[in-house]
């Protein structure tokens, strides 16, 4: 288990690119995050997938231990090129900082490249103001529950948006669409989403098509 007491990075990006630069973009990606997360040991996770058919709606989740190892990262060959041809077929580009609350996974690494056969889910929520804490408490707690007694579950991430505590945002993989729908159907699940339902104002969940989704296994992180 990799256990860390210092908050680690954690950013999403979502990336739309030129749909004839698809194929080299793809290539590169590949390089980038499996070579990084095999000489980077600072380089926690690498998650990338598409939200369309044709692949040009992108989306990227990255995690370091630090800025440090950010910087290693950024520095390397494998970036270096990624970003050569990143600059040339990414037409549209935003970030979003995120600040993790808790962080799970599975003891085994992930290392998933297409085609991928597990299923990632990102989930935007938008909560009342005054109930950051419940739902802080709540979400914690559900998820530590549901990782623990789920052998289907292989990450959870649990973050805020940097800055907007009323913003939140979840990352799950799990082993199989079956896998999933087991999960909704847990006691726990059903109890928190019960719990949790009148502080919501808005959610969007997203299952976006996997490209790469590698990690180094066995990290836990809770703030």
């Amino acid at each position: 288990m990799m256990k860390l007491k210092n908050s680690p990075l954690l950013r999403l990006f979502k990336l739309k690119i030129n749909l004839a630069d698809r194929e080299r973009f793809e290539k590169a990606g590949m390089v980038n995050l499996t070579t990084s997360i095999q000489q980077e040991k600072g380089t926690l996770a690498m998650y990338s997938a598409h939200l369309d058919e044709a692949g040009t709606e992108n989306m990227v989740i990255e995690s370091y231990q630090d800025e440090v190892h950010y910087q290693k990262h950024a520095n390397s060959a494998q970036f270096k090129m990624f970003s050569n041809i990143a600059s040339q077929a990414v037409i549209e580009k935003s970030m979003i900082n995120l600040s993790p609350e808790l962080l799970l996974e599975k003891t085994t690494a992930l290392h998933e490249l297409m085609p991928v056969r597990v299923i990632l889910k990102v989930t935007s929520i938008e909560i009342e103001s005054n109930k950051v804490k419940e739902f802080r408490e709540a979400s914690l707690s559900a998820m530590k529950r549901s990782f623990e007694n789920e052998a289907g579950l292989l990450v959870t991430y649990i973050a805020s948006v940097d800055g907007n505590l009323n913003q939140w945002v979840f990352v799950e993989i799990y082993r199989s669409d079956e896998d999933y729908q087991a999960h909704l159907q847990t006691m726990n699940f059903k109890k928190y989403a019960t719990d949790t339902e009148k502080m919501v104002l808005n959610q969007r969940i997203e299952t976006p098509i996997s490209d790469v989704l590698v990690n180094q296994g066995g990290l836990f992180f809770e703030k």
